[in-house]
């Protein structure tokens, strides 16, 4: 990714880009100081960078690598001059002259010759300089020398650089690519065993699974194009969704298995709605609905089996919704001593009273020109039906359909097991769940 400074200019790269702050010996720059203190016949020859408030010298000759205050660096002012600088004498320059490495206090320099290190944009990274300890100068062909041996001194950081970013990215890549396919790996198995699965549920399992897949399939066509850190994010948006239908699907193939048994556990409804809604999205977005959510409780429940029924009412919400007015979606729920509900509402087209028990059967289609199976109704009241509950349907004040599911708490005295059915809104008022506007 390109980065740009506030006149929309290329920015350079942060100095850390090029990976040469942590000590480690890099034998092409070592190779080229020695060449320049051999070119200039001088005994010391250095690569420094500056940093925001110090110099680190990462390649050295004729003495030991080591870092300094920024203000107390010769290259200081170096860096500021549009010159390459020769110093014959530091103690007879002023601009060096009370430099501790002139003074005795780090050093007892006296000839002085640096170039600076110009990266691609012209950005000063620090200098390649050469000294001794003794008056000398430089001939015009040393000082030609010095110049291009720091123009090296850039190409080898920038190819660094630019090896380093390739890596990442090629690992990124690989990364992405390989858990892309190990997810297509694992959705067309659990599309396989969705296949083989012959409840009612499968039509709830199968087209998000084939979505995904084909995102998936997608992020991997497009992951040598894409910024590897943006396809890498998306992978672990489809992981988490897929990880989450494969656990659906595993959990409703155990259910099949045991006869319909419920696993009761703690269900923290607000995340499990956060859930579905995330995997709607697409679908809430499509038909520009709005999804409220009231104050969600922790409620004893089958979680797979509950995160079906929400999923199930919420597409309902969304699929039969009302061609002249936005679609307006609410999820509330509430709690009482000896059940609790959840209520689902929507301003969509409604059902008619008298079609209510009819639509908690099996491949029952009011609308035969709005796509389904006539299976989610259903589903949503056998899942309710094991849990010892009802779907109860009335009516949204002001046009629509209200769905509260009554689920009694587990425990002895659970009562018997009622069969949902339709119901009229006297029920839903009296679920005590505040109405919704």
């Amino acid at each position: 990714m390109l980065l740009t400074d506030e006149h929309g200019q290329p920015a350079p790269p942060p100095l850390d880009a090029y990976e040469v702050l942590n000590g480690e010996r890099i034998p092409d720059l070592d190779a080229i100081v020695d060449l320049a203190a051999k070119l200039c016949d001088v005994p010391a020859a250095v690569i420094n960078v500056l940093t925001a408030d110090r110099q680190i010298q990462i390649a050295a000759v004729g003495f030991e690598r080591s870092a300094c205050r920024r203000e107390d660096a010769m290259c200081s002012i170096t860096v500021v001059s549009p010159d390459p600088v020769v110093v014959s004498d530091a103690r007879t320059d002023p601009r060096f002259a009370d430099s501790p490495f002139v003074t005795g206090v780090i050093d007892t320099i006296r000839f002085y010759a640096a170039s600076q290190l110009r990266g691609p944009a012209g950005h000063v990274l620090g200098t390649l300089c050469v000294f001794d300890h003794r008056p000398r100068t430089l001939t015009i062909e040393q000082k030609a020398a010095l110049d291009k041996l720091a123009v090296l001194v850039v190409d080898v950081l920038e190819l660094r650089r630019r090896t380093r970013q390739l890596e990442h990215t090629l690992i990124a890549r690989d990364q992405v690519i390989g858990e892309l396919r190990r997810l297509r790996a694992e959705l067309e198995r659990s599309n396989d065993a969705l296949l083989r699965f012959a409840g009612t549920v499968a039509h709830d399992l199968r087209s998000p699974l084939m979505s995904i897949s084909g995102t998936a399939t997608l992020l991997a066509e497009e992951a040598y194009e894409n910024d590897p850190d943006a396809v890498a994010a998306d992978a672990q948006t489809i992981a988490r969704a897929a990880r989450r239908m494969g656990n659906i699907l595993n959990d409703l193939l155990s259910y099949a298995g045991v006869g319909g048994q419920t696993r009761r556990c703690r269900v923290q409804l607000s995340d499990l709605v956060g859930d579905v809604l995330e995997d709607l999205r697409a679908d809430i977005t499509a038909a520009h609905a709005t999804v409220h959510t009231g104050d969600l409780p922790t409620v004893e429940a089958d979680p797979t089996h509950i995160r079906l029924l929400v999923q199930n009412l919420l597409s309902n919400a969304l699929k039969f919704r009302h061609p002249d007015r936005p679609c307006r979606i609410s999820v509330d729920a509430a709690v009482r001593p000896h059940e609790w509900m959840l209520r689902i509402s929507d301003n969509g087209i409604g059902i008619p009273a008298a079609q209510r028990d009819d639509v908690l059967r099996p491949f029952v289609r009011l609308r035969s020109d709005l796509p389904g199976h006539g299976i989610g109704l259903a589903t949503c009241a056998e899942i309710l039906r094991t849990h010892h509950g009802r779907l109860d349907i009335g009516d949204t004040p002001g046009g629509g359909t209200t769905f509260i599911a009554t689920i009694r708490h587990p425990g002895p005295g659970q009562g018997e097991n009622r069969e949902p059915g339709g119901a009229d809104a006297e029920r839903a008022a009296r679920a005590g769940i505040p109405a919704s506007g």
